[in-house]
């Protein structure tokens, strides 16, 4: 088992790159690091800071930028939240894996997608 790493697309109001990002049910949010938000979106502040606790530090996120990451041909948005001397170009956490229902398979280092999950819903 270890940790799942896909090379995938990152498509925001400014362009767009392709990526290799860590797929992370162990963080609770998704980040991207600051060079990534500025060249795929438009940075917007955060109402309220984002306090985030890594391995090595406490610091906190002011911004974030709308993208969508594209897998298996599916354009998934969500907000990245922007964080200086990030380990990775990007992190896609827990919150987007829940409502984009999709599960990690470590073993074979792939992940799951349901089919349900990309239709989207009016409730």
């Amino acid at each position: 088992m270890g940790l799942i790493y896909k090379t995938v697309r990152l498509t925001g109001s400014r362009g767009e790159r392709e990526v290799k990002a860590l797929f992370d049910t162990g963080s609770s949010r998704c980040f991207v690091s600051v060079d990534l938000a500025r060249s795929v979106g438009d940075v917007f502040p955060v109402a309220i800071p984002l306090e985030i606790e890594t391995a090595t530090a406490v610091t906190r996120a002011r911004e974030a930028i709308h993208a969508a990451v594209w897998l298996d041909g599916h354009a998934l948005q969500w907000v990245f939240y922007v964080v200086e001397d990030l380990t990775e170009s990007a992190i896609v956490g827990a919150d987007f894996l829940q409502i984009w229902k999709i599960k990690l398979d470590p073993e074979h280092e792939a992940l799951i997608l349901d089919p349900s999950a990309l239709k989207l819903k009016l409730v």
